[in-house]
C-alpha cells in the first residue's frame, strides 16, 4: 500500500473539510473529526503539518486493514497498491 507523503495536500483537504466521503472505518471517522476540529480552531501552517502527519501515521500502522486502504483511496483519490 503506497501512502502519500506529509507533503501531499490530500491530508489537507481531508482535514479542512474539503473532501468528506462517507468513510468506511469508525477509527478514521472519530481521527478525521478530532484533527478537522484543532485544525479549525488553529488554522495555521504548523497545526496542518502536525494533523496531516498524525493521519498520515494513522494510515501507515492500519495499512493492512481493507477498511483503511478504502478510506485511504476516498482520501487520496488514487488506487490504493497493496
Amino acid at each position: 500500500m503506497i501512502i502519500p507523503d506529509e507533503s501531499d495536500p490530500c491530508w489537507i483537504k481531508a482535514i479542512s473539510g474539503d473532501k468528506i466521503p462517507n468513510y468506511e472505518m469508525l477509527a478514521t471517522k472519530i481521527l478525521l473529526g478530532r484533527l478537522s476540529l484543532l485544525y479549525e480552531m488553529e488554522p495555521s501552517a504548523d497545526t496542518a503539518k502536525k494533523c496531516a502527519a498524525e493521519l498520515r501515521a494513522f494510515f501507515v500502522w492500519n495499512k493492512d486493514l481493507p477498511k483503511a486502504q478504502a478510506d485511504l483511496e476516498k482520501i487520496s483519490g488514487k488506487a490504493v497498491q497493496k
